[in-house]
């Protein structure tokens, strides 16, 4: 397993100072680590845009919020109003959605397959880990993430519920893995299962296909 990394900018301390910081946020993936542009696919997302940049010679993507310039330090109002369950109903309706941006046809969720990757989920916010399940039932696919509630910190009130904006921008924290990308559009693929677990201004995110 390598690493790919997105460069996230934000500024914005809880008391506004206007401090610029980079920060590195990974996720895992099987793919070959690359600090050129990191997928083939572009992003659809509601809430982020990648920005192409050259450093040290070297194409990086860059995520920056949709509609701003940079993240806030400030999640109260994602800490106030996050609630699993109701991100959880979207899933389906979000993953479909995912899948029709990128010419995928549509699946369906399997009872079983989601609650062995919320069970995982939960296993990987207690445990405080990023790593694949070396039990993974046989024929199965897999892929997960972690969510930082900064990534979520420019969502308002007036963008609507931010519940089913969590749960559609749930999938595109993938987008920067072509081996990732490669299992959620996958057409051979007929049934997936969602896990979710929030836990310390972060969000566990697995998806499990068959």
């Amino acid at each position: 397993m390598l690493v790919i990394s997105f460069r996230l900018i934000f500024v914005e301390t809880d008391k506004d100072m206007k401090t610029l910081v980079t920060i590195l946020f990974t996720i895992i993936t099987v793919a070959t680590y690359s600090q050129e542009v990191l997928s083939k696919y572009p992003l659809f997302s509601d809430i982020w845009k990648v920005n192409v940049v050259v450093e040290n010679g070297k194409k990086v993507d860059v995520v920056t919020p949709i509609n701003a310039k940079c993240f806030s330090l400030n999640t109260s109002y994602v800490e106030q109003t996050i609630n699993e369950t109701e991100i959880e109903k979207y899933l389906l309706e979000s993953f479909n959605k995912f899948r029709k941006e990128y010419n995928a046809l549509p699946v369906t969720q399997d009872a079983g397959i989601t609650k062995g990757a919320e069970e995982y989920a939960k296993k990987l916010a207690s445990s405080n880990t990023l790593v694949h399940d070396v039990n993974l039932p046989y024929g199965q696919s897999e892929c997960i993430a972690n969510i930082s509630f900064m990534l979520l910190s420019k969502i308002t009130k007036e963008d609507g519920n931010i519940n089913k904006i969590i749960a559609d921008s749930y999938f595109d924290i993938f987008v920067g893995s072509d081996a990732h990308m490669d299992i959620l559009l996958d057409n051979d693929t007929k049934t997936y299962g969602f896990g979710i677990a929030v836990l310390n201004n972060s969000i566990r995110v697995v998806v499990r296909g068959k």
